[in-house]
């Protein structure tokens, strides 16, 4: 099992217009394609920063349902929502350790 974290940075003032797309037009597609395990805003830190993680049976089955996932036909239209209120996006690969609690 492996998890993905997606941070994504948020031009000033816009996390609230992020959050009503990703919800609307995001959150559908991604439950097709994505186990995920959560999403969450920061209230202390980097206050601009939405947190998205998803769990993967290993690397094969991450990459196929990215590849899906981007070719899915209503994609395109969170895309053109969210993209220009982004100012970074950061993906990181958490791999668990021999003592981390297993997870479902």
């Amino acid at each position: 099992m492996i998890d993905e974290l997606r941070i994504y940075t948020i031009k000033a003032g816009s996390l609230p217009a992020y959050l009503e797309a990703f919800e609307r037009l995001a959150l559908p597609i991604l439950s097709r394609y994505v186990q995920v395990r959560g999403y969450w805003t920061v209230d202390c830190g980097d206050l601009l920063d939405f947190y998205h993680l998803s769990s993967f049976t290993d690397h094969a089955q991450r990459q196929s349902a990215r590849t899906t996932l981007a070719a899915d036909p209503d994609w395109p239209e969170f895309r053109a929502a969210a993209l220009p209120l982004v100012v970074s996006m950061r993906n990181i690969i958490l791999l668990p350790t021999s003592f981390s609690p297993k997870s479902d």
